[in-house]
């Protein structure tokens, strides 16, 4: 990974409607958007430390997540991927869909987020 930041997106971290949280794509990059060094279960532990920043933002929480869609950037790190999603989610994991697709060099994973704040929540 390189060490030189890149652009930020024009989009906001997060959208809420109603009780639903949407995330916007996160990425291995740190808050200055400078891409994580190392390996890429590094790189995937940054994107979910970027994700619990967010919701933490916002009052959310990781088990607050109902379902992760994940762009993997070449489907070979399937595994290693699956190594770190059970690190973060050790019980009950949300639902999640897992593709292939062309990221913006040098990320390797993204990563859209939906939480679900439920009805009685006060934030």
């Amino acid at each position: 990974m390189s060490e030189k930041a890149v652009t930020a997106p024009p989009a906001p971290s997060c959208r809420q409607a109603g009780q639903t949280l949407y995330l916007s794509g996160q990425v291995g990059a740190d808050a200055n958007w400078v891409p994580v060094a190392g390996t890429f279960k590094d790189e995937v532990r940054q994107v979910f430390r970027n994700v619990e920043s967010v919701l933490q933002s916002e009052g959310a929480f990781l088990h607050e997540i109902v379902h992760v869609r994940t762009y993997l950037a070449d489907f070979a790190d399937f595994t290693e991927f699956n190594e770190v999603w059970a690190e973060v989610f050790p019980d009950n994991p949300p639902a999640r869909a897992t593709v292939q697709a062309g990221l913006h060099p040098p990320f390797r994973i993204e990563a859209e987020v939906v939480a679900h704040l439920g009805q009685d929540r006060q934030r």
